[in-house]
């Protein structure tokens, strides 16, 4: 069995709803029931990659399973919000993760670069970024117009430099110069928030849109047809669990895994809205086995 941690990084705006809301939302997206944290579920990501192979192999069944009843020699895991994208008085924006966030991301990825005991604990009302900064405005950051009070990091600064470096490192592996700009991007906007503040955040700054229909002969809203799509923003970075293991004694999982690794070279597109943009995201195998 072949086991290793995966990223979807949203490129544009992704909904993976759950049907009809009941609340002001009329189309919500996917969280988990404890957590409240957005998910994209793993059946989802695992369709996509089932069309996307179909371009590449004719034994599409046999590597993913058929309704006639063959198994799937790949496993894919919801993916959970690992990073959120916030707007930031300072930098633009930052990407938000949670001691809690990271610690599930750490046991469950396997070999993902650090360890639990080098996450740091953060308070309520404080954050921890890693050296260089690009969002603090002195000792502060506001996120999202909420003030943080950055906790000197004398005393972490080696745990939080290997986090986020493994984090930039496994989000953007490349040795181009634009893997290695968005990298050092991504390092100065990490801001490790508390585990409430992570959940208030990721439940109040989705981005929410009106959709209408349009009468083709007035060309005015069709009573009734105004409805609010919720989305995840652009660079919602989320966190998986892929496996690949043979079902029977001819199959080979290397040969599926390379599979899968070749068919996640270029964007795939995931979830509703295709055709206006929305969906486009990364996916991005992380290495080591569990």
């Amino acid at each position: 069995m072949i086991t290793r941690p995966y990223l979807l990084h949203a490129l544009s705006p992704l909904h993976a709803g759950t049907g009809q809301g009941l609340g002001l939302i009329d189309l919500p997206i996917a969280r988990e029931r404890a957590t409240e944290h957005p998910i994209v579920p793993g059946s989802s990501i695992k369709g996509v990659l089932r069309d996307a192979a179909r371009v590449q192999t004719d034994d599409v069944d046999a590597i993913f399973g058929s309704r006639e009843g063959s198994a799937s020699m790949v496993r894919v895991s919801d993916a959970r919000t690992l990073a959120f994208p916030v707007k930031s008085d300072r930098g633009t924006f930052a990407w938000i993760t949670s001691p809690y966030v990271l610690m599930r991301y750490a046991r469950d990825g396997g070999e993902v670069g650090f360890t639990a005991d080098q996450i740091p604990g953060v308070a309520d009302g404080n954050a921890v970024t890693a050296d260089g900064s690009a969002v603090l405005d002195g000792s502060r950051i506001t996120l999202d117009g909420l003030p943080y009070e950055q906790v000197p990091s004398d005393d972490l600064k080696h745990g939080v430099k290997t986090v986020v470096g493994a984090l930039a490192s496994t989000l953007f592996p490349g040795d181009d110069p634009t893997d290695r700009a968005w990298r050092s991007f991504f390092s100065e906007r990490v801001v490790i928030v508390s585990d409430d503040a992570f959940t208030w955040l990721t439940q109040t700054a989705t981005d929410v849109r009106a959709h209408v229909r349009i009468d083709d002969t007035t060309r005015t809203v069709v009573k009734g047809h105004l409805w609010y799509a919720e989305m995840l923003p652009p660079e919602t970075i989320l966190a998986g669990i892929v496996q690949v293991g043979a079902i029977r004694k001819d199959q080979d999982p290397k040969r599926a895994f390379e599979l899968l690794k070749s068919i996640t070279e270029s964007p795939l597109q995931v979830g509703g809205d295709a055709t206006t943009g929305a969906g486009r995201v990364r996916f991005v195998l992380g290495g080591g086995a569990a």
